[in-house]
């Protein structure tokens, strides 16, 4: 993984910080999708050559599929740590945790998406990858979210008084059981390459299936190559 990751550190230190998410889907689920597709497209150049037309070339591809290596074995290393330090009930909460920081960022950058003041607090808000700044990210969003409820009341996707109130009892439960764990950097640090080599492997992924829907729209059987069969009709993963 040392030489993949090496490869793709230009790609993965260029990731904007609000793009750097955990896994969003099963991990195996993500890596062997992104195979079955970046095979079907390697075996089949009337697939993959009008993609060249959109900007997916094959450099796009290449470095697709060097991702998804790198997020196969940034995956099993991450569980290799996680078992080590026999861990597993603070690995379920963190997971929780880092879904539920992304839903409320999510949120609030659509909410507040012509509020510049607000989008640059947000991204303040979101500046490291530990789980430290896991668990101040969540009380800070929970008070961001709180304070502003008003803003999210006609979404019926987002309930921001019940987020408010998971986030900070997740951050609560995540700090007392904190204190009972090892040294937790070079977890953290196997956490936040993960995460970034996953994120780099859904920005690369996403842009091939949409690329593939929009040329193959009218080509029912085409453009099922380009679904994901974990989500169907959503062209991200």
């Amino acid at each position: 993984m040392t030489d993949v990751l090496e490869e793709l550190k230009p790609q993965l230190d260029a990731l904007e910080k609000e793009e750097v998410l955990p896994p969003l889907l099963p991990p195996d689920v993500l890596v062997r999708e992104a195979f079955e597709l970046l095979d079907a497209l390697d075996g089949d150049d009337t697939l993959r050559a009008p993609l060249v037309e959109l900007g997916v070339d094959d450099a796009w591809l290449a470095l697709a599929r060097k991702a998804a290596l790198a997020a196969d074995q940034a995956q099993a290393k991450w569980e290799e740590v996680s078992a080590n330090r026999a861990i597993s009930d603070w690995t379920e909460l963190e997971h929780e945790a880092e879904r539920c920081r992304a839903e409320m960022i999510a949120a609030v950058r659509y909410h507040f998406r012509r509020d510049r003041h607000m989008l640059e607090e947000l991204h303040e808000i979101y500046e490291g990858e530990g789980a430290a700044d896991l668990i101040l990210d969540l009380d800070t969003l929970a008070r961001f979210t709180h304070n502003r409820r008003r803003v999210f009341r006609n979404d019926p996707n987002f309930d921001a008084e019940e987020r408010s109130t998971r986030a900070r009892e997740l951050a609560r439960e995540l700090r007392h059981m904190m204190y009972d764990l090892p040294d937790e950097r070079e977890r953290d640090r196997v956490r936040a390459t993960r995460n970034r080599v996953f994120s780099l492997l859904r920005k690369h992924i996403f842009e091939i299936r949409a690329a593939g829907q929009y040329r193959f729209w009218n080509d029912e059987e085409r453009a099922k190559i380009f679904l994901s069969k974990w989500r169907g009709e959503h062209v991200s993963i």
